[in-house]
Formats: C-alpha cells, sequence, structure tokens
C-alpha cells in the first residue's frame, strides 16, 4: 500500500517502487505521481518495479486505468514497464492491464526484472 517515485538520470526513467497491497486508488496515484516526474524531467519511460507488490484490483478498475492515464496527461509516447511480482499473485490481470494499455494506445512491456526492461 505504499509506493514512490524517482527519476533516474543516467537512464531517463521515472522508476516507481510498489510495495505491499495497490488498490486502484494507489494505481492512479502512481499515475499521477510518475506523469509529474515525466513532464519535470522531459523522460519517456516508465519501470514501475512490482517485484515486492500485490495488486488489489478489479478487473473492471484494470481495464479504467489507462483512462486514468490520458486524465493525468500520460504521454501517449511514454515506455511502460512492469516488473511483475514475486509473491506467487496470478500474471494474468498483468498480462490483461498490458493488452487494455496496448489497444489504448500506450506502450507497455511485462518484464521479470528490473534489467529486463532496458
Amino acid at each position: 500500500m505504499s509506493w514512490a517515485a524517482s527519476y533516474v538520470p543516467d537512464k531517463e526513467t521515472v522508476v516507481v517502487n510498489g510495495t505491499g497491497r495497490l488498490g486502484f486508488e494507489d494505481m492512479t496515484g502512481i499515475a499521477k505521481g510518475a506523469t509529474d516526474l515525466l513532464q519535470q524531467n522531459k523522460a519517456s519511460r516508465v519501470l514501475f518495479d512490482c517485484t515486492q507488490a500485490f495488486l488489489d484490483v478489479k478487473l473492471v478498475e484494470v481495464f479504467y486505468l489507462p483512462d486514468c492515464y490520458t486524465k493525468v496527461g500520460v504521454p501517449r509516447t511514454a515506455r511502460i514497464a512492469l516488473v511483475l511480482p514475486k509473491n506467487g499473485q496470478p500474471s494474468g490481470i498483468f498480462e490483461f492491464y498490458e493488452t487494455v494499455c496496448r489497444t489504448k494506445g500506450y506502450v507497455c512491456k511485462l518484464v521479470s526484472t528490473q534489467q529486463s526492461a532496458e
């Protein structure tokens, strides 16, 4: 239920680390925080590390997450990589997230480690 976002200049990437249970409100807050850093630093990459997180959202909420991105100003040129959790959470919800993002015009990729996102 917590997250922190920072900008990594040498990689020109906004890195978000999520821990614990992350609900829909958390996800929309993450979108806003990451967007602010993207705009401040003129960056175009987001790495969302969920290795220590559990996504506690309904399928319908996942469907609407990219709409929240549009509302807070996430540029369609942003490239989003999501590092899958290591807690055994089924990957189906993440695969659905990736599909919905792509369908709604965002570049999104699921990865198993931060290094594989590069």
